[in-house]
């Protein structure tokens, strides 16, 4: 999106398995990922962060949920967060999830809604790795 448009934009999202705040306002990502490859089903994720870089100007309201493969089943969804931002602002959004059960194979999505409106999504694999044959 052009920098220039009024409005709240994501500018990207990380999705990782946890994310710490550091001396200086700084983050340090933990185990970023785009797939999962598990040896069995479902998975329980301890913990997955999601960090979306919102710039822009506005006021809006802020979730991110995943979604299944098949994007009909919303499998974890996080509380509402206020962004506002004045002309030429910006700021991470930091949401960490836990115990995120992931059912079955196939792409995921996270996704970026801002005032209930899907702004943004990025895929993660989660894959079955299955014994060789010998």
């Amino acid at each position: 999106m052009n920098p220039e448009t009024p409005g709240l934009h994501p500018h990207y999202t990380l999705i990782c398995d946890d994310v710490r705040l550091e001396l200086g306002n700084r983050f340090s990502l933990i185990g970023v990922f785009q797939n999962i490859v598990t040896a069995q089903l479902p998975i329980s994720l301890v913990k997955l962060a999601a960090v979306t870089y919102w710039h822009g100007q506005g006021t809006g309201s802020a979730q991110v949920r995943v979604v299944s493969p098949d994007r009909t089943e919303v499998i974890v969804i996080s509380e509402p967060t206020t962004i506002d931002l004045p002309a030429g602002g910006f700021t991470h959004n930091v949401v960490l999830f836990v115990n995120v059960v992931l059912q079955r194979e196939g792409t995921y999505w996270v996704q970026t809604l801002l005032d209930s409106k899907v702004v943004g999504e990025v895929p993660f694999s989660v894959v079955l790795q299955r014994p060789e044959s010998v």
